[in-house]
């Protein structure tokens, strides 16, 4: 739907060589320290807190992952991942007792520039070095580079899309089958009339996993960098 037959076969052509798939081995460590870190970001910002995140940029390592990221796109795309997750939560019928100041804190904890480049960046300096992210931002500042980066932020939204969709069918398939048959859920037989018909659960309200607090779920949220 968002990238040409060409462009596909270009990223396929990418990840298939040896370098391709090096940068694919050090994307899942990368993914994984991310989700790590940005676990912790989620947890003081809804402690309140969340200290200043410390400076990138220092060594030309660093600055060349500055370069990838911008190239990419991702910091841009996953601000605005985070702002309709966060917004999806907050809608959620179950979360309406959570205080408007607390989500804001969450939603500016989680877009923060400064606190997801002091994630990404060690991340990415620990597992590519410096010429694998040159070589990476050369592939993104290409033509077929430049519109696969400008597809990911569509791609990623439509997967956002497709995994909650799926987790409420999952969860009222889950209703349905374990509650839907007890007893319990069926009024009584009034004497002398009609048996009343069956009545199933209310379907569940659409809506992504609960953010955890010390007094309300708190949510694991994942902020792996797009690659």
């Amino acid at each position: 739907r968002h990238l040409s037959e060409e462009d596909t076969r270009a990223l396929a052509a990418f990840y298939r060589s040896p370098f391709g798939r090096r940068v694919l081995a050090a994307q899942a460590a990368i993914a994984a320290d991310s989700r790590e870190a940005s676990e912790r970001l989620v947890r003081d910002a809804l402690d309140g807190s969340v200290a200043p995140a410390p400076p990138v940029g220092d060594s030309s390592h660093e600055r060349a992952v500055l370069e990838l990221i911008d190239a990419m796109g991702a910091l841009n795309a996953a601000q605005d991942t985070m702002r309709r997750t966060v917004g999806a939560l907050r809608a959620a019928p179950v979360l309406r007792g959570i205080a408007a100041d607390e989500w804001t804190r969450l939603e500016a904890a989680l877009t923060d520039r400064d606190a997801l480049l002091a994630i990404w960046v060690p991340a990415y300096v620990r597992h590519l070095d410096e010429a694998e992210v040159r070589e990476l931002t050369a592939f993104y500042r290409s033509p077929a580079g430049r519109r696969i980066a400008a597809a990911l932020p569509a791609i990623q939204s439509d997967l956002v899309e497709v995994a909650q969709q799926y987790g409420a069918e999952s969860a009222r398939r889950a209703v349905r089958e374990v509650m839907g048959p007890l007893p319990q859920w069926r009024p009584p037989v009034p004497r002398g009339d009609a048996p009343a018909p069956a009545v199933g659960l209310p379907a569940p309200a659409d809506a992504p996993p609960a953010p955890h607090r010390s007094d309300a779920p708190r949510p694991s949220t994942a902020n792996a960098p797009p690659g």
